[in-house]
């Protein structure tokens, strides 16, 4: 009966530390994070005019990239912006001065995007079961949240109703964090009918 007592806690302590190993091997994005730099490449199509990629001075409502963010007007990049001068809509994405508080558990990872139009939260889990949210009335976004290593990975399927039908585009939003965890590095791809764009913004640690 000893014996067996001994046997059933090493088992135990085996499993501990197997699913210890497991949970560590995921970096902490829990912080405070404010966008330093924006880097948006010009859409891959010649059409990109007229609206196109925020390049238009009014943004539409937007949505949810992987973060769930809220177009605005269109930045200096393009990196913001919705509707544009036109009907077409683009993936809403982080501006200069924009902060993310994160909280992370095991299961979920949940984010609130704080910009001048307000704050928007967004609750994802790591089980890759599809997320749906609207933001909008116009606006229905699907989406899919895992890891893949040491980075989170969300792709979404957003789709814009309008008055000459429905708009789906694809997005792909991965994070990552430096070595020293001090630095956040989001890349949106979005693939639309109106073209492809990739829009990396660099965040930094916001100290408490």
């Amino acid at each position: 009966m000893s014996q067996l007592r001994h046997v059933l806690i090493i088992a135990s302590c085996v499993v501990a530390l197997t699913q210890s190993v497991h949970v560590q091997d995921h970096p902490d994005f829990t912080g405070t994070w404010r966008v330093q730099n924006v880097q948006a490449s010009e859409p891959r199509r010649s059409d990109r005019d007229d609206g196109g990629f925020g390049r238009g001075g009014g943004g539409g409502r937007g949505g949810r990239g992987g973060f769930g963010r809220r177009g605005g007007g269109g930045s200096r990049d393009g990196a913001g912006g919705g509707r544009g001068g036109g009907e077409r809509r683009e993936a809403a994405t982080l501006r200069e001065g924009d902060v993310l508080r994160i909280s992370q558990t095991a299961e979920r990872l949940i984010i609130t995007r704080e910009s001048p139009q307000g704050a928007l939260m967004t609750s994802y889990t790591f089980d890759g079961k599809e997320a749906k949210n609207r933001p909008s009335p116009d606006l229905e976004i699907k989406s899919k949240t895992r890891w893949e290593g040491v980075a989170i990975v969300t792709d979404s399927t957003q789709t814009f109703a309008s008055g000459r039908g429905d708009v789906s585009m694809k997005t792909r939003e991965i994070l990552s964090l430096s070595e020293d965890h001090d630095t956040l590095t989001s890349t949106l791809t979005a693939d639309s009918p109106f073209g492809k764009r990739t829009v990396t913004a660099v965040l930094g640690r916001v100290q408490q």
